[in-house]
């Protein structure tokens, strides 16, 4: 058995070795129409994310395989309908641009597809199918290329009553760094909504309570946080804060939930303005040990930190006074939800 494995490993390495040595075949000539239509197709490698029929979101996730020679379309939906991790496969055979579309149906649909002169859209036309088509099948699919951050795509559907179908869909180019920024804003919108809610559900005759001496009144602490914003996200828009410190002592609820919607809302331009460039450049920082350089997103991340533990001190405020923090109220729960999915669907 071990000499028989050496052998295997022997050979493995030999082939390995020889194919390195050996040149892949070059193709002679001008590349055909299939071969620009299938480098058009490349440029889509990538993820993205999409909205079909005006409502149901799709993520989509383009990449090469098998060394190149094929591109893999896979698309998802929500997991509550078609499609599901749904593939097609693309890829040039001879002098055609072909794509082999697996559907969910239980069907595989053959397409050959066609570059325009301008080289913005790629049609593909059916050729013939293989399996059940009894649930249906894709019969048709037009790739348009808006830009390179954004394409639209058009599925012909066959309907298992014979009614033929149009589905049209547009993406968005997700990438890391993007998916990254947008992420901050959501959890800043979040917690920016939770100490709103927090202000809005306290009655104006505790704003004045504190749990001892030595700490601030609850007014106190709301005002602390509509001056953070503004000191933390002026610095990192480049702006000087010119807006005068609000102390909460005497201060109306109704000032102070102003204060707090303006702070959030002038705050929210620094994280909705973040882009890789920017999120790296330095910004000086008040900290408690005085002035520090601090990358730009850095600071946006401490000040979502201190918002999160400025809000955990209004909950201990809150449960003392027998009211439920927002973040434990199953009614604002449900309408977080809705927001939250109706967000989702929006994008």
């Amino acid at each position: 058995m071990r000499k028989l494995a050496i052998l295997i490993i022997l050979v493995a390495t030999a082939a390995v070795a020889l194919s390195q040595q050996m040149p892949m075949p070059k193709t002679s000539g001008p590349p055909s129409d299939a071969q620009k239509a299938f480098e058009k197709l490349k440029t889509l490698t990538g993820s993205w994310q999409g909205t079909v029929m005006g409502s149901m979101s799709v993520n989509v996730t383009i990449r090469l395989a098998s060394s190149g020679t094929a591109i893999l379309h896979e698309a998802t939906g929500d997991g509550k309908r078609p499609p599901n991790h749904e593939i097609t496969m693309f890829y040039v055979e001879g002098d055609r641009l072909l794509g082999t579309h697996f559907c969910d149906g239980g069907n595989r649909v053959r397409w050959e597809g066609k570059m325009s002169p301008d080289g913005e859209t790629i049609e593909f036309s059916f050729l013939d199918v293989a399996g059940d088509t009894r649930g249906g099948l894709a019969k048709d699919m037009v790739f348009t290329m808006i830009d390179a951050n954004k394409h639209a795509i058009v599925l012909n559907f066959i309907a298992p009553d014979g009614k033929s179908v149009d589905v049209r869909g547009e993406f968005q180019r997700i990438t890391p760094t993007s998916s990254l920024h947008s992420g901050n804003k959501r959890l800043y919108d979040g917690g920016a909504m939770m100490l709103l809610l927090s202000a809005e559900k306290t009655p104006e005759e505790y704003y004045s309570f504190k749990p001892t001496d030595a700490d601030s009144s609850f007014g106190q602490m709301l005002a602390v946080v509509a001056n953070a914003q503004f000191e933390n996200c002026s610095a990192v828009l480049g702006e000087k804060n010119s807006r005068p410190k609000i102390e909460g002592i005497g201060t109306s609820k109704a000032d102070l939930i102003a204060a707090l919607k303006g702070a959030f809302a002038y705050c929210g331009r620094a994280y909705d303005g973040m882009t890789d460039a920017s999120a790296a450049q330095l910004v000086t920082f008040s900290s408690p040990m005085g002035p520090m350089p601090t990358p730009k997103q850095v600071l946006l991340n401490l000040n979502m930190g201190q918002n999160a533990i400025h809000y955990g001190n209004l909950m201990i405020y809150m449960r003392l006074k027998n009211i439920i923090p927002p973040t434990s109220d199953p009614e604002i729960q449900k309408q977080a939800e809705k927001f939250l999915k109706k967000e989702h669907r929006d994008k």
